[in-house]
């Protein structure tokens, strides 16, 4: 009876200490946040009864611990979840591999020890050969035979000799070769046997024997997206294609190869907890203490928050620049803010995140970047004229964009590495606008919005922007050309959408391509969009603008102490196009800021007058070919003995 027991007791004492295995899993889900991404692997192991002890191996080591969640589809008990840094072990396969490779490469150390040998025995035969070289007596002087025997002799063995030693001298490089290559390859093994990696250990305990389904998510950081569009107009009377899509990048240390990608507006390195107040007592202070307690801190800039202002100039002329792109950037070069010159070619941003630099760009012109601090929230910005050339973007109009999408980015920093394909749309639709297919889905919490893409993707820890097809809108926009003559010559193209809000678009970057060509960048401003989401697309060459002076004999009069001064523009509107266009022509009389100046409007104008700005605008639509002029004429007296800045 004393055996039976004794298996007993082994067989108790083997299901306490549980089994040990590796799990092998990998990456099926990715949820990317704003900043950092929550991570999903599955496998399939088998589990024994009593306790088992689950290995995850090869884990990023920029996991965080907090965030460790697993689950198995299985009637099991989990007893603990630790996470642990430990080397990468070598496989069976890299072990039998390192073995083959030191082993040829004691083999090339012995043949190498061979050729030295024969060498120097080669090198020993030679200089005896030269030593007794000497042929007959210095007495009897030499036989003709033999002198020609010794001669041919020593030739031919000393040749003899030469050609073997020149073989062993390529036969020795040719196994260094090798064996410098062995020994890099080793090396590669034996790093690789090195590297830190991250470990979770699961311990389980399970009633029966059984083949278990299991997930393991983990959150990284290290990893982030933001929104980016392609805004495409063809024609003015066709509507504005919008290519939602989304830059991920990611370097936590292990690539995500073909998996489901969903984006997510949540940041969880940023504390969810309410920040209560606490009281806040007065009391009497040591003022060079409080002056100076911090001193001797350093810290990083954090950027800057609040409102800064400035004036965009042409570098040449110093005149304003209106409707250049202006954007605020972070210490990680991510635009946290974006806005636009008015007419005047001021700007004005408000800044909720820290920034520390903004950006400025204009067709035509140089990019400029300006870094900011609290010491100045005015910046004068004068741009210079680029030489760039512009690039062109080809659609094919042949392409059934129900079928397939096709066309080729300009961006340089960003590849899309999937193809793109097309599906029927399942959420309600949108009004003035129509979904191409459905790459994705939308679901909102409380607190974030998620985006969910339906085809699969690689993002590989290289750092690297990737680009994400979101969806694909065709919406009704309303399309208007506005012109400040006196400022610039040219009519802007603007596109106006309404209920943009139920696009789910977020703030971002957005490439224009107008009538096929690239034409620069441009922000969207959803945060400050009011009923209708305004975007700038950028001037058009097709729309011939002049503003010239009409001078007459009675332009200047001396009227007592006072001097009086005619003005009378007209501005000339020809629409080149081979489409009728709805356009705004902007002007101003001057405002008086002292009473001994006075403005009149010579004649009443045909446009809207803003009394209080001075602004006035004609709104008019143009049909292919067609002229308009409008006229501008107004009186300004003052004091003859001064001077004003009139222009």
């Amino acid at each position: 009876m004393r055996v039976p027991t004794l298996i007993i007791f082994l067989c108790s004492f083997l299901m306490m200490q549980g089994t040990e295995q590796k799990v092998k899993s990998k990456i099926s889900d990715v949820t990317v946040f704003l900043n950092g991404a929550q991570v999903k692997r599955t496998a399939k192991a088998p589990l024994l009864v009593g306790r088992n002890e689950l290995h995850f191996s090869d884990l990023p080591l920029t996991m965080d611990q907090k965030s460790l969640q697993f689950n198995a589809k299985a009637p099991i008990t989990i007893l603990s979840i630790n996470h642990q840094i430990t080397y990468r072990d070598d496989s069976q396969t890299d072990s039998l591999k390192i073995r083959r490779l030191e082993k040829q490469l004691n083999t090339l150390v012995d043949e190498v020890k061979v050729l030295d040998y024969t060498r120097t025995v080669y090198q020993n035969e030679k200089q005896i050969i030269v030593n007794n070289s000497r042929f007959g007596g210095s007495e009897n002087g030499t036989n003709v035979a033999e002198l020609e025997r010794g001669v041919n002799l020593y030739r031919t063995r000393l040749l003899d000799l030469n050609a073997k030693l020149l073989q062993l001298d390529k036969k020795k490089t040719e196994l260094n070769l090798n064996r410098q290559k062995v020994l890099n390859e080793l090396e590669v093994y034996r790093r690789k046997s090195s590297v830190k990696a991250g470990e979770v250990v699961v311990v389980l305990n399970c009633d029966r024997a059984m083949t278990a389904e299991m997930t393991l998510k983990y959150t990284v950081t290290q990893a982030s997206w933001k929104p980016y569009y392609d805004i495409k107009v063809k024609s003015v009377s066709k509507p504005l294609e919008l290519v939602y899509k989304a830059k991920v990048l990611q370097s936590t240390g292990e690539n995500w190869d073909n998996v489901k990608i969903s984006l997510s507006t949540g940041d969880p390195s940023k504390s969810g907890t309410f920040p209560p107040l606490a009281p806040w007592y007065l009391n009497f202070t040591n003022s060079r203490y409080s002056n100076n307690r911090n001193s001797n801190k350093t810290y990083r800039n954090p950027g800057i928050t609040g409102q800064i202002n400035g004036l965009v100039l042409d570098s040449r002329t110093q005149e304003a620049i209106p409707f250049a792109n202006v954007v605020a950037k972070n210490a990680m070069d991510e635009i946290v803010k974006g806005t636009t010159t008015d007419f005047d070619g001021k700007f004005f941003l408000n800044l909720e995140r820290p920034a520390n630099s903004i950006f400025i760009s204009y067709i035509g012109y140089d990019n400029y970047s300006q870094s900011i601090n609290n010491s100045s929230r005015f910046y004068r910005i004068n741009l210079s004229e680029g030489t760039q050339e512009l690039m062109e973007l080809i659609i094919n109009d042949d392409v059934d964009l129900e079928e397939s999408l096709s066309y080729s980015s300009v961006e340089s920093e960003s590849v899309q590495n999937m193809p793109l394909r097309s599906s029927s749309y399942a959420l309600s639709g949108t009004p003035g606008s129509k979904k191409k297919y459905k790459p994705f889905i939308i679901s909102r919490n409380p607190t974030t919005l998620n985006f969910t893409v339906d085809e699969p993707y690689t993002i590989p820890a290289d750092g690297s922007d990737y680009l994400v097809t979101l969806q694909e809108y065709e919406v009704d926009a309303d399309y208007l050309y506005k012109a400040s003559p006196k400022l610039e010559e040219h009519a802007y193209l603007t596109a106006s959408i309404s209920k943009w809000e139920e696009l789910s678009l977020r703030a971002g970057s957005a490439g224009i391509y107008y009538e096929e060509t690239y034409m620069g960048e441009t922000y969207l401003d959803v945060n400050n969009a009011g009923d209708t989401l305004a975007i700038s697309l950028g001037k058009d060459e097709d729309i011939s603008i002049k503003r010239e002076a009409i001078t007459s004999k009675e332009s200047t009069r001396f009227i007592s102490s006072n001097k009086e001064e005619l003005f009378h523009y007209r501005i000339g509107v020809r629409n080149n196009k081979q489409s009728s266009i709805n356009l705004i022509v902007y002007d101003q009389y001057p405002i008086s800021a002292n009473d001994k100046i006075k403005v009149k409007q010579r004649e009443k104008s045909e446009g809207k007058l803003d009394e209080e700005s001075g602004l006035i605008e004609w709104k008019m639509e143009l049909k292919p070919q067609e002229e308009r002029d409008v006229d501008l004429k107004y009186e300004i007296t003052y004091p003859k003995n001064t001077m004003i800045n009139i222009y």
